[in-house]
């Protein structure tokens, strides 16, 4: 896990349309890169946290000075709503680094000393790219090979050999199109799920590609559905996976879903072409967890 110590943030006030000053202390803002939000409302405290980060300040540094501020506080409860606000607004480009961007080195979780799941990041594209690529799963017609350590998916809504091509890639992760939830032994890649992001109004999200030993594909799934809706610009409520009708799920790799609580949404007839339909399973969020990811995300005030 990347350390935070030393990294400063720089509040970008230029990458705003706009900016609105609210009665209750709040703050409306309109993100220039991503004008999709819409208008956010910030409260008192994250706008405070944006103001210290005039690039001379650490982050431990902006903890220390919110913690002066807010005494009573617990330091942790500060820590974090710091670290979220930062993260929040660095994946909207309102907040940039002297360097490289440390939250994207988050949510990295051990297993042993050589194994670790990790959410994929610029520089591991190259390395990406290749366990695509050598995995077979851009073949015209996906087929899952008898006694393969592997389970193969991916969306019938992609093309897999122009959308993970490396300019591509860098355009997803730029852009936050698309998440990659990557299990690591070392630095060796061994599986990955891929999951494409909501553009509002809607808030569900799709598997794009499975690439996943078959012991690790339960806690590979969780893993990323725990991860998803805190590092998502946009909120989440559901995870979709789309089944081609006449390229079927294969029974074991579907049972893992259904046991991990996706159930069926709709078939789409005719979706993919004539007499070519599209079944939607889905996998719902329970509703207390999101308003926690939301508080979390909120940086509540602390009064």
């Amino acid at each position: 896990m990347q350390s935070l110590e030393n990294h400063r943030p720089i509040f970008k006030k230029e990458n705003l349309i706009y900016e609105r000053e609210e009665k209750d202390s709040n703050w409306t803002i309109l993100p220039k890169f991503h004008p999709e939000t819409r208008e956010l409302i910030i409260n008192r405290t994250a706008k405070e946290v944006l103001m210290y980060c005039d690039g001379t300040r650490t982050i431990e540094e902006i903890v220390k000075a919110m913690k002066d501020k807010y005494q009573n506080a617990a330091i942790e409860l500060i820590r974090n709503d710091v670290h979220n606000t930062l993260a929040s607004f660095s994946r909207l480009m309102i907040i940039q680094w002297e360097n490289e961007n440390p939250f994207l080195f988050k949510r990295e979780r051990i297993i042993s000393d050589e194994t670790f799941f990790r959410i994929g990041v610029e520089e591991d594209i190259l390395e990406i790219k290749a366990f695509i690529e050598k995995s077979g799963i851009s073949e015209k017609k996906l087929e899952q090979k008898e006694n393969s350590e592997l389970f193969l998916y991916r969306s019938s809504l992609i093309d897999p050999i122009n959308e993970y091509s490396e300019v591509a890639m860098r355009q997803k992760m730029f852009r936050y199109y698309e998440d990659f939830f990557i299990y690591f032994n070392k630095k060796e890649i061994l599986s990955l799920i891929s999951i494409a992001l909501p553009m509002p109004p809607n808030q569900a999200a799709s598997f794009n590609l499975v690439i996943a030993k078959k012991s690790i594909l339960k806690d590979l799934l969780r893993y990323s559905a725990d991860n998803l809706p805190f590092i998502s610009v946009f909120k989440i409520r559901k995870i979709k996976l789309y089944e081609d009708m006449n390229e079927k799920l294969s029974p074991e790799f579907e049972k893992i879903f259904v046991d991990e609580g996706y159930k069926q949404e709709g078939i789409l007839r005719d979706e993919l072409g004539l007499n070519h339909d599209l079944r939607i399973m889905s996998w719902i969020y329970d509703p207390l967890f999101i308003d926690e990811v939301e508080k979390q995300r909120s940086n509540i005030t602390y009064n």
